[in-house]
């Protein structure tokens, strides 16, 4: 019984599906749009459902189609943000003696963790060095400039 009610079905589904791909009305053009702005005939596409055009006063915008139709929006770089050479490091490295304390500022908070100075990587060494500043150099003390007159 039901091997005969599951083949009956799978006759119904492709009856059903031979008579509704007549009935599919055929697609618009993608310059048109029922509820939607209209792409303007001098649009170039960019990348797939992307277009760049220019309007009459010279500005450029750009248009994505939607399901909903296109979606326009003016065409503006993004301001470029000078990264500032006295700024805070990424990450800071604490010497705690034999070990050091990274952190790292994250979304979703800071992120420490522990290295032994034997286990440090190549990366790991820099913030170190980096969070420690310019090393002052060391020079020899001049006898003669002490005071007590001793060669």
């Amino acid at each position: 019984m039901k091997t005969i009610s599951m083949i009956l079905l799978a006759a119904a589904m492709a009856c059903a599906q031979d008579r509704g791909a007549a009935t599919v009305p055929p697609r618009k053009p993608a310059t048109t749009s029922d509820n939607g702005p209209v792409l303007p005939k001098g649009a170039v596409q960019v990348e797939p459902n992307l277009y760049r055009y220019t309007d009459a006063q010279g500005k450029t915008w750009l248009a994505r189609r939607t399901p909903f139709g296109f979606s326009t929006w003016e065409d503006k770089p993004a301001p470029l943000q000078p990264i500032q050479a006295g700024s805070t490091p990424l990450i800071q490295a604490t010497d705690l003696g034999d070990t050091v304390r990274f952190e790292r500022a994250t979304p979703f908070g800071k992120s420490t963790w522990l290295r032994k100075k034997t286990e440090l990587s190549d990366d790991e060494k820099g913030w170190l060095e980096a969070s420690q500043g310019p090393k002052a150099t060391a020079t020899p003390a001049d006898p003669s400039a002490n005071g007590t007159g001793k060669r």
